[in-house]
């Protein structure tokens, strides 16, 4: 797609919630990013759909999720031929998974079946002080 002459890159927008999560460990990220095309004529949303579009009356869809990469320094010789110029500007947005309140990640999962088997324990006794505060 990204050779062909055919498709028109003029055309081809990008949904304003394109999402990537980045690794707090290293610099890899993993994302999902919408890209629309609006065909003019049924040679163009026939190719369209080749390339894995799904389209409707004026527009076709493609959802690209599973999507890998990492963050490097930018390469001074780089192959540009790969490369897939937008013409309208679109928001990335990068999310990194944090634990909350310093604690770790692991040490979060570790108590968790803690947790539930305490919830589960003291069910009975939490439903008996909700009954007899609203008379149940």
């Amino acid at each position: 797609m990204l050779n062909d002459p055919a498709i028109h890159g003029e055309r081809i927008t990008v949904s304003d919630n394109a999402k990537f999560i980045l690794s707090s460990s290293n610099k890899k990220f993993s994302g999902a990013i919408t890209l629309y095309y609006d065909w003019n004529n049924e040679e163009d949303k026939a190719l369209a759909t080749q390339y894995g579009f799904i389209c409707d009356t004026r527009r076709c869809t493609w959802m690209l999720d599973g999507l890998k990469g990492s963050i490097h320094q930018k390469n001074k010789k780089a192959d540009y031929s790969n490369v897939m110029v937008f013409h309208q500007p679109f928001t990335v947005g990068f999310y990194e998974y944090k634990a909350t309140d310093g604690v770790p990640r692991g040490l979060v999962n570790a108590l968790l079946p803690v947790t539930l088997t305490l919830d589960i324990v003291t069910s009975p006794l939490q439903f008996l002080i909700l009954c007899t505060t609203r008379n149940c």
